[in-house]
């Protein structure tokens, strides 16, 4: 993002989709999206940094050069971008924390990044990432997850869960009762 060239970014997106589809891989949970806001956050190099307008340029150009013209396309793999949604700002820069953005926050400017990787880049599917906004986790935010992504955006594919964001509606966020 440093190189304020979106361009470039379905260049590396290419060129990943590339690699992968050498390896058989046909889906990437790729490109991470977090809205860096805070340098404590440990994955802020994965992502396109603080700024509204640059991340959603690179966001779509990204998910382009992954997917190609078409899926059936030889070298174009799906992308699943990553963390839906306002992950990179984690309390204390602490991975999994809830996010120190509220919904007015999030919704402002961490959401428009997601819209443009999905309505204008085409990205199928999303992850969802383990913190909360403003007390209630995004892994069980019908809004986020059924209003916005479903809705709004039109988004065909599905929502995969970070690794145990859904143990962690019991675990770390003690809304669930029990495992099932």
């Amino acid at each position: 993002a440093s190189t304020f060239d979106p361009k470039l970014g379905y260049k590396q997106g290419r060129a990943i989709a590339k690699e992968a589809y050498f390896t058989g891989v046909r889906e990437l949970l790729s490109p991470v999206m977090d809205l860096a806001r805070d340098p404590r956050y440990g994955r802020c190099e994965e992502t396109y940094g603080e700024d509204v307008y640059l991340s959603k340029e690179f966001a779509k150009e990204v998910v382009k050069g992954m997917q190609g013209e078409k899926l059936t396309d030889v070298f174009s793999v799906a992308s699943e971008p990553k963390h839906f949604v306002a992950y990179g700002n984690p309390i204390g820069g602490l991975n999994c924390a809830p996010s120190t953005m509220g919904r007015r926050d999030a919704f402002a400017y961490c959401l428009p990044i997601f819209e443009s990787a999905i309505k204008k880049g085409g990205a199928l599917n999303v992850m969802c990432s383990y913190n909360s906004i403003d007390g209630t986790p995004v892994a069980s935010d019908k809004e986020l997850l059924t209003t916005i992504l479903r809705d709004n955006y039109n988004m065909p594919g599905f929502v995969r869960s970070d690794m145990t964001a859904i143990a962690m509606l019991k675990t770390a966020h003690h809304i669930a009762a029990t495992d099932k």
